[in-house]
């Protein structure tokens, strides 16, 4: 069950990403800033990723799970604000 979670949750990141991306060239967003970003951001995403699928192999699937829940609602709250320029 852990491993499968974890490659469903990783499939939606992936999809979500793709969908935005994809939105922002449509819409003219995306320009050398935007790319220079993501290249200094990519290297935090995966030492951050890499060490999250270490960590997680000591942790129990209801341990893991608290974590998740926890870590999707700080997002979608931290997204929810930031429409609202709070």
């Amino acid at each position: 069950m852990h491993h499968s979670f974890k490659g469903i949750l990783g499939s939606c990141f992936v999809m979500t990403g793709t969908t935005i991306l994809l939105g922002q060239i449509i819409a003219g967003v995306q320009n050398l800033q935007t790319l220079a970003y993501y290249a200094a951001g990519c290297p935090g995403a995966l030492i951050g990723g890499t060490m999250g699928l270490f960590i997680s192999r000591y942790l129990s699937q209801q341990t893991y799970n608290r974590i998740t829940l926890l870590l999707v609602i700080v997002s979608g709250a931290s997204i929810s604000l930031s429409c609202f320029n709070i």
